[in-house]
């Protein structure tokens, strides 16, 4: 039985459609622990809910962030994927339809998505803002687990956590089938 927590980490206040989102969530398996970490680095806030989740006992960490919203139906096609690491695939807030994602690019170098494939994808990385984890990837990489850069290359903290994962022998999943939206002026 899958025990899952819900970790949205934010720096200020969570959109109110992302609490529906969040609400609907536990309407649909009340056994989903939320917590809200609030503080002004996502990164360090990113951590202590990991920390959390594998100190709780919990199966899974499903990040969603403070300007996402989706149907419940959603956790449960990431679930149905039984990967390690799969996320719903999202555009940036930004005019360009660009998707918060890397593919692999010549020589396995990320390359930003403006196209994605249909269904369940490998790709480089993708935006923790709607992202499932298995906690058992949490206990076989050396923390940090989310840092901002790896080799003096600076990713961010949910390309990073996607690239260190791969280097201790995970494989990023991005599913396409799912309709996840990003809070803005208008929804991205």
């Amino acid at each position: 039985m899958n025990k899952i927590l819900l970790g949205i980490p934010c720096t200020d206040y969570v959109r109110a459609k992302t609490l529906a989102t969040a609400v609907s969530l536990v309407k649909h398996d009340p056994s989903i622990t939320v917590l809200i970490k609030q503080g002004c680095y996502i990164h360090k806030n990113r951590e202590e809910i990991a920390q959390e989740a594998v100190n709780g006992g919990f199966t899974h960490l499903f990040f969603v962030d403070s300007d996402m919203c989706f149907g419940y139906q959603v956790l449960d096609r990431l679930l149905s994927r039984d990967a390690d690491i799969v996320g719903g695939v999202y555009k940036y807030r930004r005019e360009e339809k660009e998707y918060v994602l890397r593919l692999f690019g010549e020589g396995g170098q990320p390359i930003l998505a403006k196209e994605i494939p249909e269904g369940l994808f490998k790709c480089f990385g993708i935006g923790a803002g709607c992202l499932l984890i298995k906690t058992s990837v949490f206990k076989k990489i050396p923390k940090p687990w989310f840092p901002l850069e790896i080799d003096q290359v600076p990713l961010g903290e949910d390309l990073a956590f996607c690239k260190k994962a791969q280097d201790y022998g995970f494989t990023i999943w991005a599913d396409s089938t799912v309709e996840v939206l990003h809070i803005g002026e208008y929804l991205y």
